[in-house]
């Protein structure tokens, strides 16, 4: 983390939690649909193995600014090498700020869920139900 944008760091343990991984990630990510870094997008990520053994991670980010360059949708990243480099997505849902939760509860042929606690950033109020 270079101190001037939220991030996060990815950690792997494969005895139980007995040892764990951690690599560095040297350089800047390119935050952004489409774009490409060294760690995954956001902070207090939701994250989850898929069936094909590609990463996924849900995170948010706090200021529209940063929300802004995923069109205010959540980031979605994806590592298809075990979190060392990570693809970045605008997924389906609305973006959500400070004061919001998420959880990936699992996936299923392809279909993930994951629930939040939405909240509209521009506002700071909860989503209607």
């Amino acid at each position: 983390m270079d101190g001037s944008n939220p991030a996060a760091n990815f950690s792997i343990s494969r005895d139980g939690g007995q040892t764990w991984t951690f690599t560095p990630a040297p350089g800047k990510p390119d935050w952004h649909a489409g774009g490409k870094g060294p760690r995954f997008a956001g902070i207090h990520n939701a994250i989850v193995q898929l069936a094909d053994g590609c990463i996924m991670a849900f995170g948010r980010f706090d200021l529209p600014a940063e929300q802004e360059k995923f069109n205010y949708r959540t980031p979605v990243s994806y590592s298809s090498d075990m979190g060392n480099t990570w693809t970045y997505e605008a997924s389906e849902f609305p973006a959500i700020a400070a004061c919001s939760a998420q959880c990936s509860c699992g996936c299923t042929k392809g279909r993930c869920s994951s629930v939040r606690s939405p909240m509209n950033s521009a506002t700071g109020r909860s989503a209607k139900a």
